[in-house]
């Protein structure tokens, strides 16, 4: 893995996902969850602080970048939750089908290879009456800033 995997890029995404209207809708989007939980794309670990320890049993933590996952290390460590960390990505879950309360997902299903079977396997194990609480960004419909968002897209997928 190159350099812009492992360092570069962790430090980019986390200091933009560390913006303050976006730590409060990831406050949000956490809020509500119990049992057991499973974040897909678990990133940096910015979300951990927000999950309430009287309500959530366990966190299953599925980041499949090892750049993101050493950058999580100090927040699982500090959190308030217990955080299974599982480096993998969310195509092909190692979960037992209906085996979780609530599934997170924030800002990840725009970088992952199949989003479809990504969705496919989030069914497969939340449970039958179970949450899906997700937080996802558009293309946008001003022609300039959609280009852009082609062009870092691109850049991203190649990197």
């Amino acid at each position: 893995m190159g350099i812009y995997a492992k360092r570069l890029f962790p430090l980019i995404c986390d200091r933009a996902m560390r913006a303050p209207e976006l730590q409060a809708r990831r406050a949000q989007l956490v809020d509500g969850t119990s049992g057991d939980v499973l974040e897909i794309g678990f990133g940096t670990g910015l979300s951990a602080r927000f999950y309430d320890p009287g309500r959530v049993r366990r966190l299953i933590a599925l980041e499949p970048s090892d750049g993101m996952t050493a950058k999580s290390l100090a927040r699982i460590a500090a959190a308030r939750v217990p955080i299974e960390m599982l480096e993998l990505a969310g195509e092909d879950l190692p979960l037992p089908d209906a085996s979780v309360d609530h599934v997170v997902c924030s800002l990840t299903l725009c970088s992952v290879a199949d989003p479809a079977r990504v969705l496919s396997e989030i069914r497969r194990v939340l449970w039958p009456g179970g949450a899906l609480h997700f937080l996802e960004h558009v293309r946008s419909e001003r022609p300039k800033i959609a280009r852009w968002q082609d062009r870092l897209n691109g850049m991203q997928r190649r990197f």
